[in-house]
């Protein structure tokens, strides 16, 4: 027995542009008997909605229009189909998943990630015995994971990331013995961790990250043989020592803390850093100033940068996962674009914590401006317009921006923003800023590993001596 693959592509304009007619299907019908049929439009940037016709395809089994601009809701009547992967990622997917889904005990594979899919996840998804992949991260998803996902026992690969999940991590995560790749992070759900997580033998990759969990880091985790890539944020207080048994695995544990030794300094009271650029000169409300660039610094995993001159530096910390890349250096990114001044046409970006200092500044109450402008999506009717780039912003360790979004802020991308933050108190000569990625937002638009902080410009001056 043979199996052919046949992979359609889209043989006119119309289709291009979502007009699917009912005639389009006409030569496909002639073609149902295929032992193995696959229908891909990929990275087409398709407007419209997903066609429940292709329920007229009975021999269907894969279906994927990732990297799109569908928006509507996911066909109920693909229920009815034998289908062993559906992959709908980057689109404008909403409403809920049909609870008919449930009844495609054939599928292998499901990814709705990045869309803006809502409501409780429905129980007639533990029906998909046979699914190994489920990828719903970076959705609107509410309400506790149901119980009958306990079923799901043929899982290697579990994404929730980004949502709005509520209850605790769930116990049943144990039953997932093949399970091989678990992220959680920024779900709304909390701790504490499951105490038999370690019966998954086959666990690669664990992110755990804001979770609300705190305590004591169970033992147990450094010890699970097959745990390459443990990612968490948590309170917790380590009290096992990592030794030697763990040098095949990368262990984040997110916890800056900056420590500058300064022999003798002249105080200071501005500073002007044009992030992931270089030095330039700006007329800026009639008054000429200098930014210096910190674009020629490469970055890492674990950077650490000081100007002995100027007296100011930053800390990088993570590296850009899914992207292809095991150790990343670009943490700088550009556009060249005619509608934005050039102090924006430059950022630096981290995948987890970037965090800017200046030691030897005069004690006092500063404001701060810090300049952005999202470089990395675009404002047009494509999927490289639908990312969503959501971190923290700490000044002086203390919160002033939760889930900041600078498109939300500005109305768009490609645009400058100059937030300010005012009544800043430097008593012990040191200014921090610190950017921080909780974990919300899409990670994978225009490309995988497209996420966290990313900032033009930082300028903090003297309001007042104290």
């Amino acid at each position: 027995m043979y199996a052919l693959l046949i992979t359609c592509s889209l043989p006119s304009p119309d289709l291009l542009y979502g007009k699917v007619a009912n005639e389009k299907y006409a030569l496909l019908r002639c073609i149902v008997y295929l032992m193995y049929l696959t229908w891909e439009l990929k990275k087409y940037n398709l407007p419209g909605a997903l066609p429940p016709q292709l329920v007229k395809l009975p021999h269907l089994q894969v279906v994927d229009f990732a990297y799109n601009y569908l928006s509507g809701t996911i066909p109920r009547e693909w229920a009815s189909m034998q289908l062993t992967s559906i992959t709908l990622l980057v689109n404008r997917l909403s409403g809920e998943i049909p609870k008919e889904l449930g009844n495609i005990t054939t599928l292998t594979y499901l990814s709705l990630e990045a869309n803006q899919i809502s409501g409780i996840i429905p129980p007639d998804l533990g029906k998909l015995i046979n699914l190994q992949t489920l990828m719903l991260s970076s959705n609107r998803f509410t309400g506790n994971l149901p119980v009958s996902f306990s079923g799901l026992i043929n899982l290697t690969d579990f994404r929730i990331n980004d949502n709005n999940f509520s209850g605790t991590i769930p116990i049943f995560i144990q039953n997932w013995k093949k399970l091989e790749r678990l992220e959680m992070h920024a779900t709304g759900l909390e701790g504490p961790i499951p105490s038999n997580i370690y019966l998954l033998n086959n666990l690669v990759e664990l992110t755990l990250r804001s979770c609300n969990i705190s305590g004591e880091i169970p033992a147990y985790l450094w010890t699970m043989k097959s745990l390459e890539l443990l990612k968490a944020t948590m309170t917790y207080r380590i009290v096992y020592v990592l030794t030697t048994t763990a040098k095949n695995g990368r262990f984040f544990i997110n916890k800056l803390g900056i420590i500058v030794t300064v022999s003798a300094c002249t105080d200071s009271n501005c500073l002007h850093v044009n992030s992931g650029g270089k030095d330039i000169t700006i007329n800026e409300n009639k008054t000429t100033l200098s930014y210096e660039g910190d674009g020629q610094i490469e970055g890492g995993a674990a950077k650490y940068f000081v100007n002995d001159q100027s007296f100011w530096g930053f800390s990088s910390t993570g590296d850009f996962m899914d992207d292809n890349d095991y150790q990343n250096t670009r943490y700088t990114v550009s556009l060249q674009s005619s509608t934005i001044p050039e102090l924006y046409q430059t950022a630096r970006i981290s995948p987890i914590s970037l965090t800017y200092f200046h030691y030897c500044l005069q004690n006092g109450n500063y404001t701060v401006n810090l300049h952005f402008a999202e470089i990395q999506y675009t404002n047009d009717h494509t999927y490289n317009s639908l990312g969503r780039r959501v971190f923290d912003i700490y000044v002086q360790e203390r919160l002033v921006s939760k889930d900041f979004n600078i498109e939300d802020e500005v109305g768009s991308a490609e645009k400058p923003l100059v937030k300010q933050v005012l009544n800043v108190n430097v008593t012990n000569n040191m200014l921090e800023i610190r950017f921080y990625f909780a974990g919300k937002g899409t990670t994978r638009i225009p490309d995988r590993g497209v996420y966290g902080p990313i900032i033009s410009a930082i300028c903090p001056s003297l309001y007042f001596l104290i």
